[in-house]
């Protein structure tokens, strides 16, 4: 008898035993090849070879948190149906993933990430080197807190589905390939955010007037991307912010006066725009009191 004649239950009790590095798999007949794409199949090799997570008092603290498996390594390049079979075995019951500076490859598991939706509230994978989209699934998680993708090469659209994450307080993706627009609807639902950066991409578009729902929001970085249009008046209702970043666009229009309302304004970047017209007399007040201020 071939082995391909063997009984599908027989091919993959035997692949079993090959390990989870052998799954990068190639050059098999269809036949062992249905077996090995079988969903059942790699939830069976995941209990085979990694101990389910189990939560406890003490568990999911900071060191686990800055753990770093060479099995999570391989979360991001496994084909689809391993993916979720991981993310249901070793990360549904996780709180915090730190995986920043770990040279990683690949893209995010978006199919994956509803297994770590109840229980996810920090995700960092910042100065990596991802690729691939910001996956629509990103708005599952909605217990996030705090999401850093900053400094990898993440392309396409900030997806709309972000607005879900309604308690997201620290949102970081500077640094990476994202196009598009700043997706209105994304302001209009993280309300409770505190921190915004998302320099240094290919964003493009006006700055949207939802911007001004962002009551809490202390750090606004916006700068160098394609940004055009004027500065929203919308902006004067940042109470909070303390450092606002818009160099390097292709803003126009005259500075808003309302932004003279912003008494805890310590750093205003306004350099290298299209930006016309007198300085509001409000503005040149607000300029001596700037730790930092260019125009």
């Amino acid at each position: 008898m071939r082995f391909d004649e063997l009984p599908p239950q027989v091919i993959q009790a035997i692949f079993l035993w090959i390990g989870l590095d052998a799954v990068h798999y190639s050059a098999v007949c269809k036949q062992v090849y249905a077996c090995l794409s079988d969903p059942y199949f790699a939830l069976l090799s995941m209990r085979h070879s990694i101990p389910s997570s189990r939560p406890s008092k003490t568990s999911d603290g900071p060191s686990d948190a800055l753990l770093l498996e060479d099995s999570d390594r391989h979360w991001f390049t496994w084909p689809n149906h391993f993916q979720q079979a991981y993310a249901q075995q070793k990360l549904s019951m996780r709180r915090q993933l730190f995986w920043q500076n770990r040279n990683l490859n690949g893209a995010i598991p978006g199919q994956s990430l509803s297994h770590l939706s109840s229980t996810l509230t920090q995700l960092l994978l910042h100065d990596n080197n991802l690729e691939g989209v910001i996956p629509t699934e990103i708005g599952l998680l909605v217990q996030l807190t705090d999401l850093s993708l900053s400094n990898n090469s993440i392309h396409g659209p900030i997806p709309v589905s972000l607005a879900c994450c309604t308690r997201l307080q620290h949102l970081a993706l500077d640094r990476n390939l994202i196009s598009g627009e700043i997706p209105a609807k994304v302001l209009q639902g993280l309300q409770q955010l505190r921190y915004l950066s998302l320099s240094e991409n290919q964003l493009s578009g006006a700055i949207p007037p939802e911007i001004g729902h962002l009551a809490d929001l202390y750090c606004l970085l916006l700068d160098h991307n394609f940004l055009s249009g004027p500065i929203p008046r919308q902006v004067g209702k940042l109470e909070r912010l303390q450092y606002l970043d818009l160099t390097s666009n292709y803003l126009t229009d005259t500075v808003p006066r309302e932004i003279a309302r912003l008494e805890n304004l310590a750093m205003l970047m306004l350099g290298d725009n299209l930006i016309c017209g007198p300085l509001p007399l409000e503005l040149i007040d607000l300029s001596h009191r700037l730790v930092h201020f260019t125009l």
